[in-house]
C-alpha cells in the first residue's frame, strides 16, 4: 500500500474526543497539551485566562466538596475544559477564605483586657524582655491586632510553599504507582482547596447560627445549621481518606496506613508552618 492511500488516524481531544485540527479543540476549546508532565504549564494555565470565572466555578465547586478525587482524575485524564484549573482554584479559594477570616476578626472588635497582658507587657518592655532578644514582642503585647494582621499576611504564603513538600510526601508514599510528581501536586492542590472551602463553610455556618440566635433566640431552627456544621467537620477526614483510596486505587488496608502516615507528616509540616508564621509575625510587628 502506498503512502498516498494510507489512512492517518487524527488525534482526538482528551475532553470530548472530537478529532483535532489544530492545537485547540473546535468543539470544546480545550488546548491539546499535557500539563501533568510540566510544572510550567500548570503555572501558565493559571495566568492564562486569570479571573475568567464563569459557569465552570459551579461545575467545579460541587464535585470539589462532594466527590473525592473526581476533579484530579478528570484533570489527569484530560477532561480539563469544564472545570477551573487546580492552581487557579486553590488561589481563588485561599484568597476568599483569607478575606472572610479577616472580616470576621475585624467584626469581633478585638477588645483586649489590659490586665491579662500586664505581666507579659512588663516582661516585653522591661529588662527580662530585653534578655529574650525577640524584636517586636513589645509591639505584639501592646497591639495584638497588628500581630494577627501580620500572621494572616504570612501564613497563606507559607501554606503555599508547603504544598509541593506534601506532594513530595505523596510521591514517596506511592512511588510504586509510577505516577508523575505533577499528579501528586494536582491532588494536593485539590485537597487543600477542599479543606479551605470546608473551613470557610464551617465559619459561615457558625456566623449564620450566631446571627439567627441573636435575632430570634434559641430554637429548633438552629438545629439543622448545627448538624450541617458538625457533618462538615466530620466530612473533612472522611473525604481525604476517600480521595487517596479513589485516586491511587489501593486496598483499604494500604490506603488507611498511608493515610495515617501522610496525616502525621501533614500535621508536622503544619506545626512548622504555624510556628514560622508566628515567629515572622512577632519579629516584623515593629515594621
Amino acid at each position: 500500500m502506498s503512502e498516498s492511500t494510507m489512512e492517518v488516524t487524527p488525534a482526538t481531544c482528551s475532553n470530548c474526543h472530537t478529532p483535532l485540527q489544530g492545537p485547540f479543540c473546535s468543539a470544546c476549546g480545550q488546548q491539546d497539551n499535557q500539563p501533568i508532565r510540566n510544572v510550567f504549564s500548570l503555572v501558565g494555565e493559571f495566568f492564562g485566562e486569570m479571573g475568567n470565572f464563569d459557569g465552570r466555578v459551579w461545575r467545579t465547586i460541587v464535585p470539589l466538596l462532594l466527590r473525592p478525587s473526581y476533579l484530579t482524575e478528570a484533570y489527569v485524564q484530560g477532561r480539563r475544559a469544564p472545570f477551573v484549573p487546580p492552581l487557579r482554584l486553590y488561589i481563588f479559594i485561599s484568597v476568599m477564605a483569607l478575606v472572610v477570616i479577616s472580616t470576621l476578626l475585624q467584626q469581633v472588635g478585638w477588645t483586649v483586657n489590659q490586665g491579662a497582658f500586664a505581666v507579659a507587657q512588663e516582661g516585653a518592655s522591661g529588662s527580662q524582655g530585653n534578655d529574650l532578644g525577640i524584636p517586636g514582642l513589645a509591639s505584639f503585647v501592646q497591639n495584638p491586632r497588628l500581630f494577627v494582621s501580620k500572621f494572616l499576611s504570612v501564613a497563606p504564603q507559607l501554606m503555599f510553599l508547603m504544598l509541593p513538600m506534601f506532594a513530595l510526601v505523596l510521591k514517596l508514599l506511592y512511588i510504586r504507582r509510577q505516577r508523575f510528581y505533577m499528579e501528586h501536586l494536582i491532588l494536593t492542590l485539590h485537597t487543600h482547596a477542599f479543606m479551605l472551602l470546608a473551613i470557610l463553610l464551617i465559619l459561615l455556618l457558625g456566623l449564620l447560627n450566631t446571627g439567627l440566635e441573636t435575632l430570634f433566640g434559641e430554637g429548633f431552627w438552629l438545629k439543622p445549621l448545627s448538624w450541617l456544621q458538625s457533618l462538615t467537620v466530620l466530612w473533612i477526614p472522611v473525604y481525604l481518606l476517600l480521595t487517596q483510596r479513589g485516586y491511587y486505587k489501593q486496598s483499604w488496608g494500604k490506603t488507611f496506613a498511608k493515610f495515617l502516615i501522610s496525616s502525621h507528616v501533614w500535621m508536622f509540616l503544619m506545626i512548622i508552618l504555624v510556628t514560622s508564621a508566628l515567629f515572622i509575625a512577632v519579629i516584623t510587628a515593629e515594621f
